[in-house]
């Protein structure tokens, strides 16, 4: 599947997240051009994550690694999961809502990999799975955290609840998979 959008496409599944977020917050707010717009992919059923920064730091991110429903309606629930239910922050107020960036990662399908470093940083997001243990960072984490592979791959293990010597045994799984990023900024 081919995962380039087209400006006009990510600037709308941004607007319909500002808009989510507005209306539950019951905040006037229109999506610039047609709200009758629709994007080449509206209908297909992939991973995704709608991020918050406020002030450049995270305030809330919410996603699924597999698709569940369009994405036309997903990114919308998406983002008021984000905002309103992370249980990391409180709830978005309506102060905050002219404060926040919003991003959105619609991920390309799973590919699973034999060796911990067949991925590369920047470009892929991993997912682990091992013994009822899960862990999966987004392809920009290592990157905006600056770490190797060394480290992302440690630092996965941690999230999942596990120690980073469970690499060394072979029936752990993991995936790779890349992401389309965009944001408002």
């Amino acid at each position: 599947m081919d995962l380039k959008l087209k400006e006009y496409e990510k600037k709308l599944f941004l607007s319909r997240a500002r808009a989510a977020i507005a209306h539950h917050l019951k905040i006037p707010y229109d999506i610039p051009g047609s709200d009758t717009q629709k994007t080449s992919i509206d209908h297909e059923k992939l991973g995704a994550f709608v991020t918050i920064h406020m002030n450049g730091e995270l305030r809330g991110c919410i996603g699924y690694i597999k698709g569940f429903e369009s994405l036309e309606i997903e990114i919308e629930n998406l983002a008021i999961q984000s905002a309103f239910h992370d249980p990391r922050f409180h709830p978005l107020t309506a102060g905050e809502f002219s404060k926040i960036n919003l991003e959105i990662t619609l991920l390309s399908p799973f590919e699973r990999i034999d060796k911990p470093d067949d991925f590369e940083i920047g470009i892929h997001g991993l997912y682990l799975t091992y013994h009822g243990f899960s862990g999966v960072f987004l392809p920009q984490v290592a990157t905006e955290q600056g770490w190797n592979k060394e480290e992302f791959l440690k630092h996965l293990t941690y999230k999942a609840g596990l120690d980073p010597s469970i690499l060394n045994k072979k029936d752990y799984n993991l995936y790779k998979f890349s992401g389309v990023i965009f944001s408002e900024s």
